[in-house]
Formats: C-alpha cells, sequence, structure tokens
C-alpha cells in the first residue's frame, strides 16, 4: 500500500489534482452552509479577496496612439497557466507585442503626444481622490480596529478570462493570435472580462530590480531583511473575516513569536494597466489593513493556542504544519484555514518603498500550495499626501514623479508567459 503523504508535503506546486478535504474543512464549511444571517460587512467577498462597498476597479491600457487605437502590432494570446486553470476553469488570455510584426517594419508608429507617467495619473487621480475620502471617513468613524491606507504598485502579467458577456476565447479557437486591430469590439470585451493579476516574475527581472536600487536617480537605501510567517484564521462567529497572525520564529526555541492579528486587507480601488510597449504591466491599488487592537482575553488565548502548536517545517508548503486535529481552536471558533511564508529585502527613499519577497503559500481548504518571487513598491509619499490635505494638484504630481521612476526603472522584463 503506497504512504499516505498529507496535502502540504505534496511538492507538486500545479498538480493537477487536489488534495481531498480535510475534517476541519468539512466542519467548517458546514457551519458556514448553516449561517443564513445577513453579510453585515462593508466589504463583498470574492474567495480571499475583500472589495470595499464602494470600490472601484477597472482596466485600460497604455501605448494606445492619440485616436485611442490599440498599435497594429498588439495580440490577444492564450497561454498555459495551470494554476489559474485549475482555479478558474478557463483559458487565461495575454495581451502581447509583437514588435517584429510587418506594420511596425512598415514604420506605422502610435503617435503619443503625453508620457505614459501622465497618461496614467490622469486617468487614475479622480478614483484615488474619491477613494481615499471614503477611507479617510471610515478611519474617523472606525473605534476597534487601528486602519492603515496604503497606495501600492504591484507589476506582472494581467490575465483575462472569459465571462458570459465576452468572446475572447471563441475569438482566440478561430485563431493562434488575436489582432486587436482588426476587432475594436476587442477592447470593450476586455473591460468587461474578468481579470487575474499574475505577479510571479522571472529571477532574471528580479535582479535587474535589486540592480536598479544603487541608482542615484531612485535613491534608494536598504531598510531590512525579514522572515515572516503569516497564519491564516477563519472565525466561525464572522464568516466573512479571515484574521491574518503576522508572527516571526524565536531562534531558542523555533516556535512562532505572534506580532500582531489583521483582518482581511480591503480593497478600495484597484486599476490594471496594460502596458503595450512593456513586457510586463501595472496594477495600482489603494487597500487598507485593520489590525485588531480589541481582541478580548480569550479570542487571543484562543488564537495563541493555535499559533503555538505550529510546527515549523521547511518541508511542507507554507513552512508551517500542525498536529492531527490541532487546527482548529478550543470551543471551534478560529481554524488554520492557510500559511504564508516570506522573506523579504524592503528598500526605501522619502517616497517610495520597494519590496523584493519570495512568497511560499498554502491553502488548507483546498490543499493547494504556491511559490511566487514578487516586487511592488508602495507610493507611501503619495498616501501620507492623501492621508493630510488631499490638494488634488499635489497629489497628482507626486503620483507623476513616482509613476515616471517606475516606468523608466521598473518595467524592464523579458517577455515571461
Amino acid at each position: 500500500m503506497a504512504r499516505y503523504i498529507p496535502p502540504n508535503k505534496r511538492h507538486s506546486v500545479e498538480s493537477g489534482r487536489r488534495a481531498p478535504p480535510t475534517p476541519e474543512a468539512f466542519a467548517l464549511q458546514f457551519r458556514r452552509n448553516l449561517d443564513l444571517s445577513p453579510n453585515s460587512s462593508i466589504a463583498r467577498k470574492t474567495g480571499k479577496i475583500i472589495y470595499a462597498n464602494n470600490s472601484i476597479s477597472r482596466w485600460f491600457a497604455v501605448g494606445l496612439d492619440d485616436e485611442h487605437q490599440f498599435p497594429p502590432n498588439i495580440w490577444l494570446k492564450p497561454v498555459f497557466l495551470e494554476s489559474i486553470q485549475r482555479r478558474e476553469g478557463e483559458t487565461p488570455l495575454i495581451l502581447v507585442n509583437d514588435k517584429h510584426s510587418s506594420a511596425e517594419s512598415e514604420g506605422v508608429v502610435p503617435r503619443c503626444l503625453r508620457t505614459p507617467w501622465d497618461v496614467i495619473a490622469a486617468d487614475v487621480l479622480e478614483g484615488l481622490l474619491s477613494s481615499f475620502r471614503i477611507l479617510r471617513s471610515e478611519m474617523e468613524a472606525q473605534r476597534l480596529e487601528k486602519i492603515k491606507p496604503t497606495l501600492v504598485a504591484r507589476f506582472g502579467k494581467i490575465v483575462f478570462r472569459e465571462s458570459p458577456s465576452t468572446r475572447l476565447v471563441s475569438i482566440c479557437q478561430r485563431k493562434r493570435l488575436v489582432s486587436i486591430g482588426s476587432d475594436q469590439q476587442l477592447e470593450d470585451a476586455l473591460m468587461r472580462s474578468k481579470r487575474t493579476f499574475y505577479t510571479n516574475l522571472p529571477s532574471s527581472y528580479v535582479d535587474s530590480v535589486l540592480d536598479q536600487v544603487v541608482n542615484p536617480e531612485i535613491g534608494l537605501e536598504f531598510e531590512e531583511q525579514r522572515d515572516i510567517y503569516h497564519v491564516k484564521l477563519s472565525d466561525n462567529r464572522k464568516p466573512d473575516a479571515t484574521l491574518s497572525c503576522k508572527c516571526t520564529v524565536r531562534e531558542e526555541d523555533k516556535k512562532l513569536q505572534l506580532h500582531k492579528v489583521e483582518l482581511n486587507q480591503v480593497r478600495q480601488m484597484v486599476t490594471d494597466i496594460s502596458c503595450l510597449d512593456k513586457n510586463i504591466d501595472l496594477r495600482l491599488m489603494l487597500c487598507s489593513k485593520r489590525i485588531l487592537t480589541s481582541l478580548t482575553d480569550d479570542e487571543m488565548s484562543s488564537i495563541q493556542e493555535l499559533i503555538d502548536c505550529a510546527v515549523v517545517e521547511a518541508d511542507v508548503k507554507g513552512g508551517l504544519k500542525w498536529p492531527l486535529g490541532k487546527r482548529m481552536s478550543s470551543g471551534d471558533r478560529y481554524s488554520v484555514v492557510g500559511v504564508w511564508h516570506t522573506v523579504h529585502k524592503a528598500f526605501s527613499n522619502t517616497s517610495l518603498r520597494l519590496k523584493v519577497r519570495d512568497a511560499d503559500r498554502f491553502d488548507f481548504m483546498k490543499g493547494t500550495g504556491e511559490a511566487s518571487r514578487e516586487v511592488y513598491v508602495k507610493l507611501k509619499g503619495v498616501a501620507a499626501e492623501l492621508s493630510q490635505a488631499m490638494e488634488a494638484e499635489r497629489v497628482c504630481n507626486m503620483l507623476k514623479a513616482n509613476l515616471r521612476v517606475i516606468w523608466l526603472h521598473f518595467l524592464s522584463c523579458e517577455s515571461f508567459l
């Protein structure tokens, strides 16, 4: 008989099979099925991602000509990403720039009068200001949580997915690649389609970013390197909530040390930007973290119980495991549903904070895990300005300056999908 291997010891990240649900997963799902109360959360839930009620989620492309037309060398291409196809059951599609197309050789070049960073700043400013006004009013009214707003630029590739109102896959099945220029309705279809932002970046890009840190035009200085475990807990009294427990490992006994407990990150604004002249895309996101400051002694004791039971083991996905039956707290209120192990380097100046992160994640509910290399920049200067006066012209100028640095130094990448 074959030896049983626990789900988080199975190292095939892109495996097509899901591990069978654990008893804890059945119990948690049963409790959720019994919860008939209306959703009182301020957010709507999509998987693990939480969006505020008045959130903005949109897409646009940079690199169009002055008549807002796609260049003829832009294509929509199906790609093989098993993790997305397994999760979504749909064919992923990306925009690619065929720089060796016949159109380019004939000298057809898009005419653009504004810089890309001017275009992006002008397009996102109104939504950014309105989203932050709503968030600030919530921050002023909140008493039980400490809310921390963040404006972040993430780097990766926008993956488009089919939806009932689009024809993306059927179009692609007729041709290997589909030219945007030959089908003007496709831009509308892209706006309506579902999107995933794929952030697992090639090592060559990460190395290039680290090389850019010493560039005097950017002026970033090394800040820290940290090794963090994020233990994700469900709360059966708050079905929409996922608690994230931020921990480090104590050297003396190799056990977890709990530092703080946060609620789900909430997204106020997500703008995905296809950078047509680059092999990498940009996501600008305004989000907020909620640090719990009013946990009762009983709640804290139950959470600490789960943290104390964790066993650090490098060979398992996510880097942590629990003894059988120990992923649920006494009284069954809290349950471990996932774990992230992240190692990051941070660099900063007065306006930007760059993070280069290796992340190893495992989802106990689905029995799946994945590892990725990620790069993102926090626009801390813009966020600080928004938190103070929120003067539109000043915010816009700071945003343009930050986007210029990002465009010139962090969007150069080889084709990786």
